[in-house]
């Protein structure tokens, strides 16, 4: 039924947004009541269940991260209602995709289950406007930003997530994520324990990645991935790889080139500061091992 109602909205051509985004909206919610209705009523989104405590909860442009009390390594992404039945696409296909590419690439991301649709009820619309902080600014939500999220009645789309690790770096191909990633590398790399592995698992993932990325140039736009303390990478944003109405972004050819190169480069900028970091650690290990022996010649 999806996959028909997907196809039923790439076949209209019109220019009549209004009457676009009236169906849209109609047929989206009757969709996900007929298809994520156990999920709508499940209690693992039940207001008793989320961490209200007044610690600041983390917001993107369009998303809040609100934790679980059983699970503090469990929580669930909600999106406002804006722009609602077009985000109830992109996420139900961004949802699709990532389950795509965890099978045919074996790529790792933090996406628990589908989205799904709650109603805000009063308490609930209360409750999420506690103590929003958006990380980009650093500032707390307050007056008309925070009143527009979450009001009573709204539809919002909540989807359970695995949270990151609290030990990571956000790796991406433009020049601010990248600017980022080596400032912040050589506080990150001193908890590395194990740096040949971790190298090699870094440098793997990324080979993947760059596969990946010239079989779905979509992913190329706001590329970006977050690395734990093992090497490992974790695709984020799924969503962000279609337009309005479905469709799967069209990068141009120099874009895609362009950031499989800047992944290159970092790849190479994590190996050289990695062995140099090893040698460093052989060589303070070797005058170690030769002062220990001249001590124990002496006391001889």
């Amino acid at each position: 039924t999806a996959c028909r109602f997907h196809r039923s909205l790439l076949s209209l051509h019109t220019n009549a947004d209004e009457d676009i985004e009236e169906l849209m909206t109609e047929r989206m919610i009757l969709l996900f009541n007929k298809t994520n209705q156990k999920s709508i009523l499940n209690d693992e989104f039940y207001a008793q269940n989320l961490e209200w405590s007044k610690q600041k909860v983390p917001c993107g442009s369009q998303k809040c991260l609100y934790r679980i009390k059983s699970d503090p390594q469990i929580g669930y992404l909600v999106a406002s209602e804006e722009h609602s039945s077009r985000r109830s696409i992109l996420l139900d296909l961004g949802w699709q995709l990532a389950q795509q590419l965890e099978r045919d690439y074996k790529i790792k991301h933090f996406l628990l289950g589908p989205p799904q649709v709650v109603k805000v009820s009063r308490d609930l619309a209360k409750r999420l406007r506690q103590n929003l902080y958006v990380e980009k600014t650093r500032e707390m939500l307050r007056g008309k930003q925070l009143w527009r999220r979450y009001p009573k009645g709204s539809i919002i789309h909540v989807q359970k997530v695995q949270l990151a690790p609290k030990n990571h770096l956000l790796l991406g191909c433009v020049d601010a994520k990248i600017d980022s990633f080596q400032q912040d590398w050589p506080t990150f790399s001193s908890l590395v324990k194990f740096k040949k592995s971790f190298a090699k698992t870094f440098r793997n993932g990324l080979d993947e990645a760059k596969r990946l990325l010239k079989d779905e140039p979509c992913l190329v736009k706001d590329f970006q991935v977050i690395v734990d303390i093992r090497g490992e990478l974790y695709h984020l944003d799924f969503d962000r790889c279609f337009g309005s109405y479905g469709r799967k972004w069209q990068m141009n050819s120099n874009i895609t080139e362009s950031c499989l190169d800047s992944l290159d480069k970092m790849n190479h900028f994590v190996q050289e500061t990695l062995m140099n970091d090893t040698l460093m650690n052989d060589t303070t290990s070797e005058s170690e091992d030769s002062s220990s022996l001249q001590l124990t010649t002496v006391a001889r």
